[in-house]
């Protein structure tokens, strides 16, 4: 089965973005955050376009592996990591385009593997930015990554701490919907913005780094 959907992943993108070598799935197996353990998927994948992207997607579906998106890499939660070992890792990177800027509505319409950088340069040329310095990985993360993170972190609080409030708020009202009495998270900034929020929420749960809690649990 692993040759034939190697085969068929190739025919999508080409050979030369797909990887299946021991060296490469471990690297996609890693990211910059402590919070889960590297776990290897089957193959990684570097789609062009959208039809690539529902072409692999619909490959996983009838081969029932399960599949990980993956934009920069500098995540510090975890997010970009496999949760399981085997699969296909979807590297969005070469996904890169600014498909359209519209300065009267303005509204940027974007692919989610360019990176906050690129996007603010191209914007810079024109007179603008996003306001958003990126999420706690910083402007080398890409969009898709940054807003599938919430980006609450250090970028959008310098400069929105309002709009960074109201989102640290919405997940606080999540946690607390579950029962939790714990929000954990790896990233500084992230931290920082959710117990600001949960101090103007008055909640009860504690939202601590993960090491923090880590650390509980070894002395415990």
């Amino acid at each position: 089965m692993h040759e034939r959907v190697l085969g068929a992943l190739q025919d999508i993108v080409g050979s030369e973005y797909v990887a299946d070598a021991d060296f490469a799935v471990y690297a996609y197996s890693r990211s910059n955050d402590p919070a889960l353990p590297p776990r290897p998927p089957e193959y990684v994948v570097r789609p062009k376009s959208a039809e690539e992207v529902s072409a692999i997607l619909s490959l996983a579906n009838k081969k029932h592996l399960g599949v990980v998106p993956r934009g920069g890499g500098a995540c510090l939660t975890g997010g970009l990591k496999p949760i399981q070992e085997g699969g296909i890792v979807l590297d969005l990177t070469r996904m890169n385009r600014i498909l359209s800027v519209d300065e009267e509505t303005m509204v940027v319409v974007g692919e989610a593997g360019i990176t906050w950088a690129a996007l603010n340069a191209v914007l810079g040329e024109k007179g603008y930015w996003t306001g958003n310095l990126g999420p706690g990985s910083g402007m080398s993360a890409t969009i898709g990554g940054g807003l599938s993170h919430h980006s609450v972190g250090g970028g959008v609080k310098s400069a929105f701490p309002c709009l960074a409030l109201k989102i640290g708020s919405d997940r606080i009202h999540e946690a607390l919907d579950t029962g939790a009495q714990y929000l954990v998270s790896a990233c500084p900034f992230c931290k920082t913005n959710l117990q600001d929020a949960a101090s103007a929420e008055a909640a009860t749960l504690q939202v601590v780094d993960i090491l923090e809690l880590l650390g509980q649990t070894a002395k415990s």
